[in-house]
């Protein structure tokens, strides 16, 4: 059993699932992943970091861990740290021929920019047949977009504060 959680609260969650103090800390698919385990439990306390690794292991070094290089992972096979849960969402507002603004949305399996996001909604768009070819440059000009990128952590973040403040319904 794995137990994502956000980087900031994985001390706090290694101390009330495992009986150690202990963290491992590893860099994949350009993230940070620090994890425990309890293997007397088949519990396993993973998060991942945006970070460089220098500054992942001093954080949980200063949250009272004990940091090592490495990772737990329920199987030689199982990929499922680095893989599910891993997912950024980009959203983009941007002018429309509509009386209200246009709003594009996509998800990468991997931290992207804002410039990439830009480009992957243009290229969409064009390929759709949504716009008509225009430069790169000139779409930007004219969409005015408004870009957010979530990562799985910010994403992770809002569904537990919806998990806390009930079903969600007004």
């Amino acid at each position: 059993m794995i137990l994502r959680v956000p980087f900031e609260g994985f001390a706090d969650a290694v101390r009330r699932c495992t009986s150690g103090e202990e963290a491992y800390v590893t860099n994949r698919n350009g993230l940070v992943w620090a994890t425990a385990g309890e293997p007397g439990k088949g519990i396993i306390v993973a998060a991942a970091a945006d970070v460089a690794p220098e500054e992942a292991r001093k954080r949980l070094k200063d949250a009272g861990l004990m940091v090592h290089d490495g990772s737990w992972r329920e199987s030689d096979s199982d990929a499922s740290l680095e893989e599910g849960g891993q997912t950024h969402v980009a959203a983009v507002a941007y002018r429309s021929g509509e009386p209200s603004p246009g709003l594009w949305m996509d998800a990468f399996p991997s931290p992207v920019t804002q410039s990439q996001v830009l480009r992957a909604m243009y290229e969409e768009m064009v390929q759709n047949g949504e716009i008509d070819e225009v430069g790169f440059e000139e779409f930007v000009r004219v969409a005015e977009p408004n870009v957010v990128v979530l990562s799985p952590e910010e994403v992770a973040a809002y569904a537990a504060k919806n998990c806390e403040s009930g079903d969600g319904e007004d």
